[in-house]
């Protein structure tokens, strides 16, 4: 999977390599930049793999032009992550279809659509991802999507305190944050790379709060062997049989009562 519209280079933070990523403009993408910084002392393959992870996924929103072609609903970009999750899954095979069963989310338009999904697996390298993937994979992002959600608090401060962006702007943002990306072009206290910060920020920040809760493995994957095992090891029922001996062998009331 390529980086077609963004680029990232290596750089060397405080003696600690990472990450920097640009836009098709050649503007540093700042939220990657304190995502990484975020990171912190964890692992250097860590670190890697969740950078990686989310400079494909911003990558894919330029592809998509959720970013870089102006405001998007937050509809939009919320379809737009879980078409996301639908292409690691199947790669340049996804359907909307479920067999021969119309999905909730078929509906007229949906083949163009799919179509659609199909060239941009094309043009990213989009491959089905490998199950034992999935949980670095979905943590990077939910990671990604927190950090984005703390760091449009912090830019919209900026945007009353150093842009003078009328705060009623700032508030109807909460639910419609196009008027404030809109406003935030004409704000010439703001550099080009922090009215950048403010509106990646602003509008990935929102999705956190309207969706219903962290990325998911798309339905339908099958588990690892391992994660299989795994998880039968935690959910094994204790044959009722056993219960008067294991009550016995409590050496308080308290163990007894647990």
């Amino acid at each position: 999977m390529s980086l077609v519209h963004v680029r990232r280079e290596e750089v060397n933070e405080f003696g600690r390599l990472s990450w920097r990523l640009y836009d098709p403009a050649g503007v540093p993408i700042t939220v990657f930049s304190e995502f990484c910084r975020k990171l912190g002392g964890t692992k250097f393959e860590t670190r890697r793999r969740y950078c990686t992870v989310v400079a494909r996924f911003i990558d894919y929103l330029y592809e998509v032009k959720v970013l870089g072609a102006g405001p998007v609903t937050r509809a939009v970009l919320n379809d737009s992550i879980d078409f996301y999750l639908e292409l690691l899954r199947s790669g340049e095979s996804i359907s909307l279809r479920v067999g021969s069963r119309q999905t909730a989310r078929y509906q007229e338009g949906s083949d163009a659509r799919e179509a659609a999904l199909k060239e941009v697996a094309r043009r990213l390298g989009i491959r089905p991802l490998a199950s034992g993937s999935w949980s670095n994979t979905l943590a990077a992002l939910n990671n990604f999507l927190r950090l984005c959600s703390m760091l449009e608090q912090e830019a919209k401060e900026m945007a009353i305190l150093k842009g003078g962006v009328d705060r009623s702007l700032i508030s109807d943002a909460e639910w419609d944050y196009k008027p404030l990306l809109e406003a935030v072009d004409g704000v010439t206290a703001l550099s080009r790379e922090e009215a950048q910060h403010l509106k990646q920020s602003t509008m990935l920040g929102g999705v956190i709060r309207f969706r219903s809760g962290a990325l998911v493995r798309p339905k339908g994957l099958q588990k690892s062997a391992r994660q299989q095992q795994q998880i039968d090891l935690d959910h094994l029922d204790f044959p009722l049989q056993h219960v008067p001996a294991l009550i016995a062998a409590a050496t308080s009331w308290r163990d007894r009562a647990l």
